[in-house]
């Protein structure tokens, strides 16, 4: 997100954590300036530290007492389903009809299996506002790589839950599908966290040729860590094509789709190819 960099490090140097907390409340802690910063200061885990001072979100809370943030999770038509392989689809996509339709009209065509509302939440949202992420959620998520031969997951915030705190590498479903019926022109927008566990690549890859990427395409949202505001300097950089964005990521389709001509990619994977 458009934090200010020099004046937080300045106020945080000084001691006054309560302004530094206030500048922070709008970084998202994608990782991203961890990435490219020359000296690896850990700027993620200073933040979420800041953080675990303030109170509680109500987010938070509603995601551990019902397993999502959101106000529903819902389930689709004949799930849970059966496979060896087993799709977690994340709680955003589980928030909105159309997109779980899709997203498990592609898992029954490649042979997933799906858990329903017994999903598990990453809860990584939780976990980048200064919340430790419960054992019993921590427990559901080994299990799942314990019971089936791999886990494929539709939201980076899953993913990077998964790497960072299980040290588990799950399959990201954009890096293994086909795609058909993408917007010649469309401009591709990566993922903060595919970005950061160097998956955006493998996706891009995935892509028709003509799928635009611009410079500097890796932007935050803005959607991040219960931010939910996009980011003007991503909008801005984005609305110059005038063609439509896609991105896999269901946080950045929230975020954007009110200023932008945002459309989730997994509805235009065809199949994936998960062994």
């Amino acid at each position: 997100m458009n934090v200010p960099r020099r004046r937080f490090n300045t106020l945080a140097a000084a001691g006054r954590l309560e302004e530094a907390l206030e500048l922070a409340s709008d970084c998202t802690l994608c990782g991203l300036c961890e990435r490219v910063c020359p000296h690896g200061i850990p700027h993620t885990e200073l933040l979420a530290g800041l953080r675990a001072e303030e109170p509680t979100p109500s987010a938070v809370e509603r995601a551990l007492r019902s397993g999502t943030p959101y106000p529903r999770k819902l389930e689709g038509e004949g799930e849970p389903l059966d496979g060896d392989v087993v799709a977690v689809l994340g709680c955003t996509i589980r928030s909105r009809r159309e997109w779980l339709e899709s997203a498990l009209r592609l898992a029954r065509r490649a042979g997933l299996a799906t858990l329903g509302r017994e999903e598990p939440c990453c809860l990584n949202f939780a976990r980048k506002r200064g919340e430790e992420v419960p054992e019993r959620v921590r427990e559901r998520w080994r299990r799942l790589f314990e019971e089936y031969d791999a886990v494929v997951v539709f939201c980076p915030g899953c993913l990077d839950f998964c790497i960072e705190v299980l040290g588990e590498r799950p399959l990201y479903y954009a890096a293994i599908a086909e795609f058909e019926g993408v917007p010649r022109g469309a401009t591709y927008k990566s993922p903060c966290h595919l970005v950061r566990h160097g998956l955006d690549e493998a996706v891009l890859s995935a892509l028709p040729d003509h799928v635009r990427t611009p410079p500097r395409r890796h932007r935050c949202c803005g959607g991040g860590a219960l931010v939910g505001e996009p980011s003007p300097d991503t909008v801005r950089a984005l609305r110059r094509s005038g063609e439509p964005v896609i991105t896999p990521c269901p946080m950045c389709t929230r975020t954007l789709e009110g200023e932008l001509d945002v459309r989730p990619l997994w509805e235009y994977a065809v199949n994936l190819s998960p062994r």
